[in-house]
């Protein structure tokens, strides 16, 4: 997922996906712009409902795979996910001042940090650990 400028965050595990992709779709609604998000015209929330060819270029069907293996009840099964309230904790940590490197279960965390930090962190900079990815 991306914020502001440079801001990416490694995401664990297809749950927490979901979760980010129905938040990112919710964000019209938490911001007022609609009371639904069907007459919001800059989402790509109806594309995943459509199957309209000028929704093709979209890749969506990743996503849809996730939450049905029967391909006629995915758009169905999307509607009614991005419908139900956001995760409690993807919202905290999404509308809080800094965001998280890395977002998943905390074994997760651990392994990214212990696989990949290491060749990162350097004694000479001491910097290096105020960029090591925090463990939320």
């Amino acid at each position: 997922m991306f914020r502001s400028r440079f801001k990416s965050i490694l995401v664990d595990g297809d749950s927490y996906l979901l979760q980010l992709v129905r938040y990112i779709h919710r964000n019209p609604l938490r911001a007022g712009l609609v009371e639904k998000l069907s007459k919001y015209p800059w989402s790509s929330h109806k594309g995943y409902l459509s199957e309209s060819k000028k929704w093709d270029w979209l890749n969506k069907e990743f996503i849809l795979t996730m939450l049905s293996a029967d391909k006629s009840k995915r758009r169905r099964i999307h509607g009614r996910f991005v419908s139900m309230a956001d995760s409690t904790d993807i919202v905290e940590i999404f509308e809080g001042h800094r965001l998280p490197s890395l977002l998943g279960g905390e074994a997760f965390m651990i392994w990214v940090k212990e696989t990949f930090f290491t060749c990162k962190e350097h004694k000479e900079v001491p910097e290096s650990m105020v960029l090591a990815p925090d463990l939320h």
